[in-house]
């Protein structure tokens, strides 16, 4: 599923009935905050799913992997505590 919101776009896809995964956020003109409202507004959607994405830098213009982190760990996500998935991140319901 892919979702838009002003001038940011997010990739969704249903793993199961019960997890997500999100992708590919990314925003035409960064730093106007359209990115963190998209999110926010895909995860109050999805409220009391698994959500999961894997941290990495997407488009010609983004964060670094710190950077994005810090953003998601804002938005909710906590880095997953095994240590072979260093940028992964999840919600848990």
């Amino acid at each position: 599923m892919r979702f838009v919101h002003k001038s940011a776009s997010l990739m969704v896809t249903v793993e199961q009935i019960d997890q997500i995964e999100i992708y590919r956020l990314a925003s035409q003109r960064p730093g106007n905050g359209h990115a963190g409202e998209l999110l926010r507004s895909v995860l109050a959607m999805f409220a009391g799913k698994w959500i999961s994405l894997t941290v990495g830098p997407y488009g010609d213009r983004w964060m670094n992997e710190n950077e994005l982190c810090a953003f998601y760990g804002r938005c909710g996500f906590v880095a997953d505590p095994r240590p072979d998935y260093p940028t992964h991140m999840w919600i848990y319901p």
